[in-house]
């Protein structure tokens, strides 16, 4: 039994498809059958049964799921703690990130990072969901997560990076473009564009708020891309809720930012890793320095506001 056999065991025990699993393992199809018949004859069980399409464990496959995604998180810490034992600066951290941290916060951090360590190799995977960025942190597929609070999954450990409120955004053409703040209940007029998929952590905060002030919010258009629901919004076609690290604030932009009285919405963006897994030098120092970004993360000035004296 090899660790490139249970790799690919891993992979197909994943993806339950073996077309899934060579194509994430840079592998061709006959290569991967010939690690698992290999691996299935060392053991003298059969891993695997084809149910229509797909593939799944059978009961020896399913017991050495477990073995098998221990003795792989070994063989990761033992290669990443060799690299380390070398001395330097060199190594390689796996991040994973939401869409607005990778486009706004996640380039501040590497500024500071990459400038102490210019040698250390950062992959980025980036998920629309914080859930998804869980389970990859759970399947050890990346040393560490930059999402949003919610309730961890067992296993899991978090530390909060930064807290932000969240405003509403209007067309410079609205009539709540010159307000310096508004309830949620002056909103209920409104149509509303979100984001459209139903999970989403910010389309999910709006609703929320809208219902706690008395009202469904009339949903005029969705979409996945925050730059097209920003867009729409400048067109004056209706009105968002949107995290305050994503907004323009230049005077000129074309999308105004209006606070949102208390209680205000807000997300909270934590760090999140694998509790009892070995945190590398090199992703504890990425850690520390996303640390010193969020207790220095600016509150831009917002410039359709009025004098607060």
């Amino acid at each position: 039994m090899t660790v490139t056999q249970l790799e690919c065991f891993r992979a197909i025990a994943r993806s339950r498809s073996f077309g899934r699993a060579a194509d994430q393992l840079g592998k061709t199809q006959p290569a991967l059958s010939v690690q698992i018949r290999r691996l299935e004859s060392d053991l003298g069980v059969t891993l695997f049964e084809r149910i229509g399409r797909q593939v799944r464990e059978t009961a020896a496959g399913e017991i050495l799921t477990a073995y098998a995604e221990r003795i792989l998180a070994d063989v990761h810490e033992s290669r990443t703690r060799m690299v380390e034992v070398k001395g330097g600066n060199l190594g390689v951290v796996h991040i994973g990130v939401l869409p607005t941290v990778a486009a706004h916060f996640l380039p501040a951090v590497l500024r500071v990072f990459m400038a102490q360590y210019p040698d250390v190799a950062v992959i980025l995977r980036e998920e629309s969901r914080t859930a998804g960025l869980m389970g990859l942190v759970q399947n050890s597929d990346i040393d560490l997560a930059m999402a949003l609070k919610i309730p961890l999954p067992a296993g899991l450990k978090s530390h909060e990076l930064l807290k932000e409120s969240l405003s509403v955004a209007v067309s410079r053409q609205h009539r709540l473009a010159k307000s310096g703040c508004v309830s949620m209940a002056e909103l209920e007029s409104e149509k509303f564009i979100l984001y459209k998929r139903q999970n989403h952590s910010t389309r999910e905060l709006a609703i929320e708020y809208c219902r706690k002030a008395g009202f469904e919010p009339r949903i005029a258009f969705e979409s996945e891309q925050n730059e097209t629901i920003q867009h729409l919004v400048a067109a004056n076609l209706g009105i968002t809720i949107l995290p305050d690290m994503v907004f323009d604030n230049r005077i000129d932009a074309p999308v105004v930012r209006v606070r949102l009285k208390p209680p205000t919405p807000e997300r909270i963006l934590v760090a999140t890793w694998k509790a009892g897994r070995y945190l590398s030098t090199t992703t504890r120092r990425f850690l520390q320095c996303a640390e010193k970004v969020g207790h220095t993360w600016p509150q831009p000035p917002i410039r359709n506001d009025p004098d607060p004296r």
